[in-house]
């Protein structure tokens, strides 16, 4: 699978972890964790009043990682759902013209 791609000025809000049967249908879970990042500095969990947000931070890949519990009731069937996410560079705003040292015309 393609990993989620990121500029290194973009966020993205992660929505509800959901379950599904193996047709894809809606399927019950119980004690999700929170989704959670690899690596915080290429890509950081942020807790917002509207929800939580991965925030890229430097360029790189980092995973966001999250488990529940397949099984209701007794007994434990625990699922690991995973993303991989690429931080990119930005798109370029301005162009540099690097310049060497002054130095005496030959």
């Amino acid at each position: 699978m393609a990993a989620f791609i990121l500029s290194n000025t973009q966020e993205v809000k992660i929505g509800e972890v959901t379950g599904v049967d193996r047709k894809g249908n809606p399927a019950p879970i119980e004690n999700v964790t929170p989704v959670v990042s690899s690596d915080e500095s290429v890509l950081s969990v942020v807790d917002r009043a509207d929800g939580r947000w991965a925030v890229a931070n430097q360029i790189g890949t980092a995973q966001l990682t999250c488990q529940a519990d397949a099984r209701i009731g007794e007994g434990e069937v625990i699922l690991v759902a995973a993303v991989d996410v690429e931080v990119v560079p930005a798109e370029a705003v301005a162009l540099s013209i690097p310049l060497g040292e002054r130095q005496e015309q030959e």
